[in-house]
């Protein structure tokens, strides 16, 4: 019945086994099953009669032996008690023929008699029974009254020096001649009808275990052989069942488990049937499907030649389908992507790399070469081998091709980066750094790759950090100006103005911002330059003891000096800035301007006189020389140098 359940079990597997992928090929039974039914039926009675035989061959020869033993003491109390009865005065005549006859009866090999002392009165053996005493335990002194009985055995079989399935060799006993103890009558007995017992009762064992194992034989070929036929009718029926779905087999009726084995068979074959119409239906229509796709789809064999492409291969590389298939795949890469394609297969068929994505160029048909992306995998059979690649081939050419040409413009945005002469950095909305210039890393002393994706406190110095001003990319029209002051990489402190705008992806959303750093060290050291001269120039002006204001085109006071303040009476902050008619008193009057602008102007000026009043309330002559200082920027000033000429006047007066 084991059989049967195999069956099943292979009829229930056989209907989830992909006919797609080859053919079915089943046995229920094996060809040898009769022979080895017989053969374990023979061997399974054979060990029975085995069994059997040993049983009765042990029984047999333990029957034997107590009879072999009961004889030899028989025979050894009969002479015991004729020596007790014929010599009762204690003596031992000479009884060498009476031993010598009893070592001729059948069976007994060997006879002593021994006195209380032990010492042999008469002894006889059988030729080559001479040494049948030496050592025996019966021989040593013993004045008990009981008889004992010592069985010798020895092997049945010998190997390797080891005695196996020991045997009864004789039967040596020990009889007392009493009333008193005289001594003891000694007999060794064979066991030879032992060996004959044991010898018929193994051959009437093994002739009757032989009859019974044929009977059982010829019994259960009678019982099976109907059910044997039936069951190798079917085996021939499911190993062919690939060939013929569809078709049913005859109901067996001998068991009712071969019935169902039968019903199930046919159940198995009109389900295979319908289970292969149904999916040689779902093949041809994914084949349609895979065929309107664009992508190639291929399968590989671990060779690499194509087993399957789709219709797409054509389109992409001018190459039929047909042609193709049992190609090697390798034949249409390029040559410098050959060797990289080549250790993909090694990984992906060893197990050591599952799917993955790769960008490889192909050759076409007409010797152009197109960039695919290739999604591959291993594929594994039934029983979960790997035994190819499978995966898709996408064109990408188009892509590649942007790709290329927005390297390309990338590399050229970044060569004209580095041709300005400005530091210039562009940073991500998380403030990490996208790209900076030459420019930037000689000033800043950090190179582009130590930049690139980190924040400015990640790439350098805090001191270097804080130049870069914070990241304002919340209005699109954040433009944000930082002065700051650093000390470069060359150890020289820099005055810089940073301007960082934000710039802005596709769809119009800020990306990030771009900043530029002007150097304006040499414009703050020429301000610094000025405004020392400029202090100089106040100071030596102030040290003028004559008055001097300046004023600009526009009248507007831009230069007084002490001696001038003196005079007017007024503060310095009052006047600078002011128009000659926004000061009061003697102030306007001194600083007022005397020369028009389309009036010409003498080279050596023009003088007038006036008389002022001041802060002292006396009245003093004044001399106001005027001449004009036209600067590069096309601007005119007005310079008025004032002299008090009062003492004077009052000396001529007096003269």
């Amino acid at each position: 019945m084991s059989e049967i359940s195999k069956g099943r079990r292979i009829i229930r597997a056989a209907l989830r086994v992909p006919l797609a992928r080859g053919t079915l090929s089943i046995k229920i039974m094996p060809s040898e099953l009769r022979p080895r039914l017989v053969a374990l039926v023979g061997v399974m009675i054979g060990v029975c009669v085995f069994v059997s035989a040993c049983f009765q061959e042990h029984q047999a020869t333990q029957i034997a032996l107590d009879e072999v033993i009961a004889n030899a003491t028989d025979t050894a109390r009969a002479y015991a008690e004729e020596a007790a009865a014929e010599f009762s005065d204690g003596s031992f005549p000479d009884w060498s023929r009476d031993v010598s006859v009893a070592v001729k009866t059948k069976g007994i090999t060997a006879m002593r008699v021994i006195d209380r002392d032990g010492h042999t009165v008469a002894e006889a053996f059988d030729a080559g029974q001479e040494d049948a005493w030496n050592g025996s335990p019966l021989v040593r002194p013993d004045t008990s009254s009981q008889p004992r009985v010592l069985v010798m055995y020895v092997p049945t079989l010998r190997a390797f020096g080891i005695g196996l399935f020991q045997h009864p060799a004789r039967v040596d006993v020990s009889y007392p001649i009493a009333n008193p103890f005289m001594g003891r009558v000694l007999l060794s007995h064979s066991a030879s009808t032992i060996d004959h017992a044991r010898t018929e009762t193994v051959s009437l064992a093994v002739t009757s275990g032989m009859l019974t194992l044929g009977a059982c034989v010829l019994a259960m070929i009678l019982v099976i052989r109907r059910p044997l036929r039936e069951l190798e009718t079917a085996t021939r029926f499911v190993s062919g069942l690939h060939r013929h779905f569809g078709n049913t087999l005859p109901v067996a009726t001998s068991t009712s488990e071969l019935q169902q084995l039968t019903s199930a068979i046919n159940w198995a074959s009109t389900t295979l049937y319908d289970q292969q119409y149904a999916l040689q239906g779902s093949e041809a229509q994914k084949r349609e499907l895979l065929d309107t796709l664009q992508e190639v789809v291929f399968e590989t064999d671990q060779e690499g030649r194509w087993v399957y492409l789709n219709r797409a291969w054509t389109q992409v590389t001018g190459y039929d389908v047909g042609e193709s298939l049992n190609q090697s795949c390798h034949k249409h890469v390029l040559l410098e992507d050959l060797a990289q394609v080549r250790q993909l297969f090694i990984d992906i068929l060893s197990g050591q790399r599952g799917a993955s994505r790769h960008t490889v160029r192909f050759i076409t048909k007409h010797g152009g070469v197109r960039w695919l992306e290739a999604y591959v995998r291993a594929s594994r059979d039934e029983r979960d081998q790997i035994d190819g690649i499978i995966g898709t081939l996408s064109d990408v050419t188009g892509q590649q091709t942007v790709e290329r040409k927005l390297r390309d413009q990338l590399q050229f945005i970044e060569q004209l980066l580095d041709a300005i002469p400005v530091a210039t950095y562009y940073r991500s909305n998380d403030g990490r750094f996208l790209g900076v210039n030459q420019a930037h890393t000689e000033l800043f002393g950090c190179s582009r790759q130590d930049c690139l994706g980190k924040t400015a406190e990640e790439a350098m110095p805090p001191e270097l950090a804080k130049a870069h001003p914070p990241l304002v990319t919340a209005s699109a029209e954040a433009v944000q100006t930082h002065e700051t002051q650093v000390t470069s990489a060359d150890n020289r402190t820099r005055h810089l103005i940073c301007i960082q705008a934000p710039f802005h992806s596709s769809d119009g959303m800020v990306a990030g911002v771009i900043g530029v750093f002007s150097d304006i060290t040499e414009r703050k050291e020429a301000e610094q330059s000025i405004a020392d001269a400029g202090l100089f120039l106040n100071r030596t002006i102030d040290a003028v003891p004559t008055p001097i204001v300046v004023t600009d085109t526009a009248g507007r006071v831009v230069l007084v000096n002490d001696a001038w303040l003196q005079l007017s009476g007024i503060e310095r902050s009052t006047a600078l800035g002011k128009r000659s008619r926004e000061l009061d008193g003697v102030a306007r009057q001194i600083s007022a301007t005397q020369i028009r602008a389309a009036d010409p102007v003498p080279a050596k000026g023009l003088e007038s006189e006036l008389t002022v009043v001041d802060n002292t309330q006396e009245a003093r002559r004044l001399v106001r020389r005027t001449s004009e200082l036209r600067l590069p920027d096309d601007s005119v000033m007005q310079i008025n140098v004032i002299s008090d000429i009062t003492e004077i006047s009052r000396a001529k007066v007096d003269l």
